[in-house]
């Protein structure tokens, strides 16, 4: 219990960094691998429901046909156990928008 609420505590600047985020986004896209992947349907659906532009997509489609459609204003969301799956490692070197983004967009990556 007490691994799980310091777990917890560890990951509220990078939550409070991807709400803020959140908050600027034109789109927010989840995307992740497996039971990752799977993680990412309920905030998509909440989102959803009150009228945040969002979708979700597998890492490996991401990665290999969707990246151009991830804009300067879209917030990708990846979510990992590990943080170390190799699409997810690679996809910010893949995409020209996110090479590019402004420096004003908030980066944070969390593992959990």
């Amino acid at each position: 219990m007490r691994r799980a609420s310091a777990g917890i505590a560890e990951q509220h600047a990078p939550m409070e960094r991807l709400r803020a985020a959140a908050r600027d986004a034109d789109a927010i896209v989840f995307t992740g691998m497996g039971s990752s992947y799977d993680a990412c349907y309920s905030p998509v659906t909440q989102l959803a429901s009150q009228g945040v532009r969002t979708s979700m997509v597998d890492s490996a489609e991401l990665l290999h046909f969707r990246l151009a459609s991830v804009g300067a204003g879209t917030l990708l969301v990846a979510v990992s156990q590990s943080g170390e799956s190799a699409e997810l490692v690679n996809q910010p070197a893949r995409s020209p928008a996110m090479a590019t983004a402004p420096p004003r967009r908030p980066t944070a990556w969390t593992t959990c």
